[in-house]
Parts: structure tokens; C-alpha cells; sequence
């Protein structure tokens, strides 16, 4: 608990700041290693891609347009 009141008080360095809260949203296991946070983040990028291009050819201006094409992304950490 002291580091959480720390980090409270002093605040985080701005290099890690997306990655130290990634641990206290709870996305990561503390005990997870790099290589297991890069596959977690690359699934999320994907499932949110996947998302809003699902949304993007939902939306009424582009029904005509989502029957004639498909769409791959590929994302590379």
C-alpha cells in the first residue's frame, strides 16, 4: 500500500505512465512477463479495430458501400 500511496503523492515518470496503468486497471497480472503484456495488447488492438470497423460499416452512409468490399488489417506491435 505505501508504493500506491507513493505513486499518489509523487506521481509516475511520463516514459511509463501508459504502462504503470495498464497494471493498476488491472489489464496485467503483475507476475506477467513482457512477452505475455505484448500479446494481451496486440489482442486488444485487434478486437478494437475489429470493433470499429464493425461500427464504421454499420453506420447508414456506408450500408451500400460495407456488401462490395472486405477489409483486413493487419497490426504489428
Amino acid at each position: 500500500m505505501l508504493s500506491l500511496f507513493w505513486l499518489c503523492e509523487q506521481g509516475v515518470h511520463p516514459n511509463i505512465k501508459g504502462e504503470v496503468w495498464e497494471f493498476l486497471l488491472g489489464c496485467y497480472d503483475p507476475k506477467s512477463t513482457t512477452e505475455q503484456r505484448n500479446q494481451l495488447r496486440q489482442q486488444r488492438m485487434f478486437c478494437f479495430i475489429s470493433l470499429f470497423i464493425c461500427i464504421l460499416l454499420s453506420s447508414s452512409h456506408l450500408s451500400p458501400f460495407s456488401s462490395h468490399y472486405s477489409f483486413t488489417f493487419h497490426y504489428d506491435a
